[in-house]
């Protein structure tokens, strides 16, 4: 409806790095049909197609992120920098997760082929996400805390470190299982292709899974305590659409936690991963509920981001245009 707002749009990364909420949408839909229906075939092999879209779509968003904030956009200060950059980049850890989920059910060629391209998703989110995340950390040492709108974005830090650890679990169980049931090993000598053998590889790769998740599930923590005494600093005035940044992270946390808790089989992360449920449900019911109120019941919440000042725009260049005219007719 306004492609010049659109244009305008482009030129704030904030605005551009929100399109990888639509990916991380749809990999939840397609995890969705992979796990109500795990016994259709046919529901199966729709998740497979959904999910090389949702490679692409991943693709598309992530890689053009850099460029677009490069070729459109005015120099960034450090002060700029927020959690909200990351969501641009979540996209690939989250696509990654929806590869581990679908491994278990597919043939030996398509599974291998989606262990491989989540593999490659998982590493190259957890290494740009990373990049991301020091800079923002240098960020909060040497500049102050984000405004009181966007004090809720703090949340966003755990999103990439806690679907990490998710994922990699995941992804390793996966890898490990392809191991043992094909016999699969490296062309390069060694010991025999054993029963034996092929199960202890798959064990040390479901461990080194363990291990980073572990690593991973640390550093969320580190960045939830972070994000709480932000918001305890400044407090927010009032309900806002980046209130929903703080139930992905936590969902994310809890799955990470929870998939802990089964490998480990430790009360003390399913302890812990219940309690961050609870939180989480709660969570999304307040946004929900005050979502529906607000943007739905009064139309206070939802507006056009540079709307307002995009018609103030387009006002003073008629305004212009009419005086020149006036002036070339005098």
């Amino acid at each position: 409806m306004f492609p010049d707002l659109c244009k305008e749009t482009f030129r704030d990364f904030s605005q551009v790095a929100y399109f990888g909420a639509f990916n991380i949408s749809f990999d939840n839909v397609i995890i969705g049909i992979v796990l109500y229906y795990p016994h259709y075939s046919s529901a199966i092999w729709i998740a497979f197609a959904l999910y090389w879209v949702a490679v692409a779509l991943t693709i598309i968003v992530s890689f053009a992120a850099i460029p677009i904030s490069c070729c459109y956009q005015e120099p960034h200060v450090i002060s700029e920098v927020s959690g909200v950059w990351l969501l641009a980049f979540i996209p690939l850890i989250v696509t990654s997760a929806v590869g581990g989920t679908l491994v278990p059910y597919l043939p030996s060629t398509p599974g291998q082929l989606t262990l491989t391209v989540s593999f490659l998703s998982w590493s190259l989110g957890q290494a740009i996400c990373s990049i991301i995340l020091c800079i923002y950390l240098w960020r909060l040492l040497t500049s102050s805390l984000p405004s009181r709108d966007l004090i809720i974005s703090c949340f966003v830090p755990v999103g990439p470190t806690g679907e990490g650890a998710f994922s990699i679990q995941k992804l390793a169980t996966g890898l490990g299982n392809y191991i043992q049931k094909k016999s699969y090993a490296l062309p390069l000598g060694g010991p025999p292709r054993t029963q034996d053998s092929m199960a202890a590889v798959a064990e040390g790769i479901n461990w080194l899974g363990i291990f980073i998740a572990l690593c991973l599930v640390a550093f969320a923590t580190f960045w939830i305590v972070q994000a709480i005494f932000s918001v305890m600093q400044r407090v927010p005035k009032r309900f806002n659409v980046g209130f929903w940044s703080c139930v992905f992270p936590f969902a994310v946390y809890t799955n990470a936690l929870s998939r802990l808790a089964q490998d480990l089989n430790n009360s003390g992360f399913r302890g812990w991963a219940a309690t961050c449920a609870v939180i989480t449900t709660l969570l999304w019911l307040f946004c929900a509920l005050v979502t529906f109120w607000q943007g739905v019941v009064k139309g206070q919440l939802f507006f056009t981001p540079g709307k307002a000042g995009w018609h103030e725009k387009r006002a003073l260049e008629k305004r212009r245009k009419a005086g020149s005219s006036n002036r070339v007719e005098a």
